[in-house]
């Protein structure tokens, strides 16, 4: 049988950012005697990522420069480097990951003439930016996204999308309407993430957190997380018990300015700005509450993860509802007060019983195993079928 060939456009930032993670994971259950798997992106690969690229028989493709542009020219830079990759390139299927038809419909114009079967995955339900707050730019890139969502639209298209949130935000009123799309739910390794008491003991013991009382988040510092109001929310904790950490997993463009807020509100020994991590599941062990105060997500994995390690999830109620795979997790609304949160995660602060989530999450369909078999099926099916398929 010969390979299947198809390109993946858009992760890159890999091990950090959320559709960068899952389309990883989906990629390491793939059977690459089936598939030849290629990745494009303006964001270099690690070394080590790039290594298991090229051992599986694929190769990545880096946007040089990129970063360099002004931001009027970037576009520009991902129509040129893209239409010559493709065109240079014989793939049997193309698959983009976006968060924003402005993108996907810059990559789609590129790939189209040079692939017959492409597949058009949303991730995502707004357009997030490197500040605290809404900027013009912001509200400028939302309006084109709607202008451009009506055009990203052809019979060689099929489209996914990680939640109905996501396909909402994504599609043109018409394909979400028709239901023209299909969920991929964002799967991860359920084993891993499962509690473990022992796991806990140890990095609580790593941390010196032993005896506090730990409340937890992980994503990048950037404005979706809302990682502002989540400090604002742990003021209000700490206040009423001292005895309280708040554990801060990753890395961001706007971390010197959550550790200024940190410093002004005094809780400098409070707060454990751990960084990234490899083993980001043995996280979630050592944490007592998860809470996720995002503006938006197009589905929220970290929700999915923290359920399974047993843990009492606090959310927003801008996370999509097919999060709560669970009674664990509850949602909260963002107009309610710092003060209205923090009461709610101190209900939980005399403890719980942490149950093994395994065969809840593995029936809800979070297994990656699963939902990567999704998608080898699609590769194989769409390269089977004509354009006609996708009308």
């Amino acid at each position: 049988m010969e390979k299947i060939k198809v390109l993946e456009i858009g992760p890159g930032n890999f091990g950090i950012g959320g559709r960068s993670v899952i389309t990883w994971n989906w990629y390491v259950n793939w059977d690459f005697k089936k598939l030849q798997i290629d990745f494009f992106s303006y964001d270099m690969a690690p070394q080590n990522f790039k290594n298991s690229i090229e051992i599986n028989g694929g190769k990545f493709y880096y946007m040089a420069g990129f970063y360099n542009l002004p931001l009027l020219f970037r576009p520009i830079k991902k129509i040129i480097s893209t239409f010559k990759l493709v065109k240079a390139n014989s793939y049997d299927c193309i698959h983009i990951h976006c968060g924003n038809s402005i993108d996907s419909l810059i990559y789609y114009l590129s790939c189209k003439f040079f692939c017959k079967h492409i597949i058009l995955h949303a991730h995502s339900t707004n357009i997030d930016c490197n500040s605290t707050k809404p900027t013009l730019a912001l509200k400028v890139k939302q309006i084109l996204h709607k202008v451009c969502r009506q055009f990203v639209r052809n019979q060689n298209l099929s489209y996914l999308a990680c939640s109905m949130s996501a396909a909402s935000w994504m599609f043109s009123p018409k394909i979400f309407k028709s239901r023209s799309y299909s969920i991929i739910k964002n799967g991860i390794k359920i084993s891993d993430f499962t509690f473990k008491q022992e796991v806990r003991d140890k990095i609580r013991a790593e941390l010196d957190i032993e005896s506090k009382f730990v409340i937890g988040h992980i994503g990048r510092f950037a404005y979706v997380k809302n990682h502002i109001f989540l400090l604002d929310i742990f003021n209000e904790i700490y206040r009423k018990n001292s005895n309280a950490t708040l554990l801060l997993i990753g890395t961001g463009v706007l971390e010197s300015e959550l550790k200024r807020k940190v410093h002004i509100l005094n809780l400098d020994e409070a707060i454990i700005f751990y960084g990234s991590t490899s083993n980001i599941y043995e996280m979630y062990q050592a944490m007592d509450c998860f809470v996720l105060p995002s503006h938006f997500e197009g589905l929220g994995i970290v929700a999915i993860e923290a359920q399974t390690a047993g843990l009492k999830t606090i959310c927003s109620d801008a996370i999509p509802k097919e999060a709560q795979i669970t009674e664990l997790l509850e949602y909260m609304s963002l107009s309610d007060s710092p003060e209205k949160w923090a009461e709610k995660i101190l209900s939980y602060n005399t403890g719980y019983e942490r149950k093994n989530m395994f065969a809840e999450i593995k029936v809800a369909g979070y297994d990656i195993a699963d939902s990567a078999k999704q998608l080898e099926e699609l590769y194989i099916e769409c390269t089977e079928k004509t354009p006609d398929h996708f009308a």
